[in-house]
């Protein structure tokens, strides 16, 4: 994601889930390390089928998605057009 001369380049690059989860990981844990947002444990599997962390410390909300305690949080609509 070296900047985008145009809207329509931004547009296709952010279309694919990929290229959206790994701006995102990078944004929200600069060193790329996930950590649970919930515990702040580095304790978590990627869950690939359903694009979820697993965090194994036991409290009561195990799962986070790149969404999870952001200003997406709640919207209905995936990071790429057509994912969720």
């Amino acid at each position: 994601m070296d900047g985008f001369k145009t809207l329509q380049q931004a547009i296709i690059y952010f279309a694919d889930f990929e290229n959206c989860k790994r701006v995102m990981i990078q944004m929200r844990w600069p060193d790329g390390v996930v950590r649970c947002p919930h515990c702040d444990s580095a304790k978590v599997t990627y869950l690939a089928k359903n694009r979820v962390w697993k965090c194994y410390t036991g409290h009561p909300k195990p799962k986070f998605s790149l969404k999870t305690g952001t200003v997406f949080e709640d919207s209905p609509l995936g990071l790429a057009p057509g994912n969720a």
